[in-house]
């Protein structure tokens, strides 16, 4: 088909977000929400989802997600990390909930 193709050395998503960040690509597209960690500018969550509730797609702006919190990028990653993540889990009754 002709399509150019790029195989990650790592994690997938690691790759994406350094295409973003080069302005290589317009945004990193990705089911988890770690990509916001690893620093994606901008992300799309719910892209292409496939179940049977079609949740609409999401975009975030790492920038504007920073400003929100008022974090930085160092704290919002030991936020993501304390509230657990692929790697390890939640610290017991300091999960992270949904409003």
């Amino acid at each position: 088909m002709g399509v150019p193709t790029i195989k990650a050395p790592c994690e997938a998503e690691t790759q994406c977000v350094a295409l973003c960040k080069s302005d290589k690509v317009f945004a990193v597209a990705s089911k988890d929400m770690d990509t916001l960690t690893f620093g994606a500018p901008r992300f799309l969550r719910h892209l292409m989802d496939s179940s049977s509730k079609k949740i609409s797609m999401m975009e975030f702006e790492v920038s504007k997600v920073l400003e929100e919190l008022r974090l930085t990028m160092d704290q919002f990653i030991d936020l993501c990390i304390l509230s657990g993540c692929d790697y390890c889990d939640s610290i017991k009754g300091r999960a992270i909930r949904e409003a």
